[in-house]
């Protein structure tokens, strides 16, 4: 993936020479100086799942169900366990090193997108499909013609007629086109496995498919918009489908005043039938369409590449590019904002949503990293002229988040209830974390409005390189210094943030170890004037999940530093970077 931070990142990977370095020094602080809307470049590949993605792929199979009982992590299991079909869409591998840690939590990447298989006839018996088949004829029996619910009971109950579950499931706004390589690996994968005698002789596939519906309006009939674009051909092969509304789920991946402007989309899945043999001309099909689309995707890259190491790839590895800038929090970004601050607070009863409003609302302060998109021209598109047949297109993943927050202002708090839940949850762990003059100290801190706290937010996505960090934190302290002239409310005292880290616990004659997220912290917590820390070990929904990270326990560390070290700390970042040392 590459990641586009309107910032001269680039330049941090050049190398010097030894006759270069004299002369180059005097001019390295300018050179990587913030300038604005600057580019990195991250790029995806394709491959076969392995063990460490098994929560990312349960991750994107709750996108589809959302509260349906499907144990979707053995789901995962189930696909990780048949290595020899399907891909995930993951970032390639770097060639810096950009952390710390073990081999353990480098498996821990991000899975952007699965495409593969499952035979839900031989496998009914299995937990995980069992719930998925009574799903679909449940569903089938509330939202299905009488006609349409007698086919699927049919077919689900004749073991000779072999039914594939096909998953096609990618964050938005990961390239169509990254879909055509993927399913034709897919069909390869499947034709060898028939070679081999396996069961994947299938008659039928049967898809979820993503979709958002603008409702009809006067002589308007209503308006489909496909998460993934190419499902919209799909959709028309179909022998037989039926749909129905998630509007009432709590995860509906939409929402928000942003989408006013379109009037009101309403999130529906569509199951659909197929006949098996299509799929190698629908994939024809698709790659047509994707060579014609004018969506624009510059940096789309397909390459085929061999495997190096002793893990199964994919026959068709392929490679992409998409452009990842920083830009100003907006409307359209609440949505991935929120899920950034999820991941550091799991279950806490505190608004997310409410506290992505007024991330956006303060908009002169903090960057978000996105997807960036020009068009045929490559002229940049905005929130005004990214229309076009398929709005859905441009709402845009965000891959990480730097802002500040203060949370000591009386009025604020007082105004805005998700901040109040902050400020309790923080005490609720304090007091259960810390011995009781740490806890006054820090319950003090919380209330003295004439030496403000700033919660300074710096999530992303793992493996997102460290150096973004850089110009992020960089931007940040410059909008912080410019508001101080206009709003006291941004001269912080403290910056208080939550680390997310594993723990190797201490073993033999082994100390502990603490593994970070986002390695520049490591340095941040070297520079705290007070802090605790607390696992979450025990939360459900966690980032941490199976057998392959045993021995590492997830935690959340606290930490209040002195906001005038910011500066500083930022130019120890860049010296570690730029050093090799992450």
């Amino acid at each position: 993936m590459s990641s586009k931070k309107n910032k001269n990142l680039h330049k941090m990977e050049e190398e010097v020479s030894d006759d270069d370095t004299e002369s180059s020094d005097a001019s390295e602080d300018d050179e990587l100086a913030y300038a604005g809307n600057e580019q990195v470049q991250i790029d995806f590949e394709g491959r076969v799942p392995t063990d460490p993605d098994a929560h990312g792929i349960c991750q994107l199979l709750q996108r589809v169900f959302l509260k349906a009982h499907i144990n979707c992590m053995l789901m995962a299991e189930l696909i990780i366990a048949q290595n020899f079909v399907g891909s995930v869409i993951s970032q390639c591998e770097s060639d810096g090193i950009e952390s710390d840690m073990d081999d353990d939590m480098c498996d821990d990447g991000t899975i952007f997108g699965i495409t593969t298989v499952l035979n839900i006839t031989a496998k009914k018996d299995t937990p995980c499909v069992d719930q998925l088949r009574a799903f679909i004829i449940k569903k089938a029996e509330k939202h299905a013609t009488d006609a349409v619910l007698k086919h699927f009971r049919d077919i689900f109950g004749d073991e000779t007629r072999s039914i594939g579950y096909l998953i096609n499931e990618r964050f938005i706004n990961i390239p169509t086109e990254i879909s055509v390589p993927l399913l034709e690996n897919l069909q390869k994968e499947i034709v060898k496995a028939q070679q081999k005698g396996m069961k994947f002789d299938f008659v039928y596939y049967l898809m979820f498919i993503k979709l958002y519906r603008k409702e009809s309006k006067k002589d308007k009939s209503h308006q489909d918009f496909y998460t993934n674009a190419e499902e919209e051909l799909l959709v028309e092969k179909a022998i037989n489908s039926f749909e129905y509304s998630v509007a009432d789920e709590s995860d509906t991946g939409m929402g928000g005043d942003w989408l006013k402007a379109d009037g009101n989309l309403i999130p529906y899945r569509k199951v659909i039938l197929f006949d098996a043999k299509q799929l190698p001309d629908l994939i024809v099909d698709i790659r047509k369409q994707s060579e014609n689309l004018n969506e624009i995707e510059e940096d789309f890259i397909e390459d085929v590449m061999d495997s190096e190491d002793d893990l199964p790839h994919s026959e068709l590895c392929p490679s992409h590019q998409i452009d990842v800038e920083d830009r100003k929090p907006s409307d359209p970004d609440w949505r991935g904002i929120s899920r950034l601050l999820q991941k550091v607070f799991l279950n806490a009863q505190i608004d997310l949503e409410a506290m992505c409003e007024i991330i956006i609302e303060q908009n002169f302060i903090g960057s978000v990293i996105r997807q960036y998109k020009s068009d045929n021209n490559g002229c940049e598109l905005d929130d005004g002229n990214a229309g076009g047949e398929n709005r859905l297109q441009y709402y845009h993943t965000i891959f990480g988040i730097t802002t500040v927050l203060n949370i000591t202002a009386k009025e604020d708090i007082a105004n805005k209830p998700c901040l109040q839940e902050l400020r309790s949850f923080l005490i609720e762990k304090a007091e259960k974390s810390t011995n009781n003059t740490s806890f006054k100290n820090f319950c003090d801190a919380l209330d003295n409005e004439a030496r403000p706290i700033g919660y300074l937010i710096n999530e992303r996505f793992l493996n997102i390189p460290a150096k973004i960090s850089i110009p992020l934190l960089e931007n940040l302290q410059q909008e912080i210094t410019a508001a101080q002239s206009e709003n006291v409310k941004y001269d912080f005292a403290y910056f208080l943030m939550i680390i997310k880290m594993y723990r190797k616990e201490a073993k033999d004659n082994e100390p502990k170890q603490d593994l970070y997220f986002n390695a520049e912290e490591e340095l941040l917590v070297q520079k705290a004037v007070d802090s605790f820390e607390y696992s979450v070990a025990d939360v459900a929904d966690a980032d941490y999940s199976g057998d392959w990270l045993k021995g590492l326990i997830p935690y959340r560390k606290v930490i209040l530093y002195d906001a005038k070290d910011l500066p500083n700390s930022i130019v120890d970042i860049r010296k570690h970077i730029t050093g090799d040392a992450f």
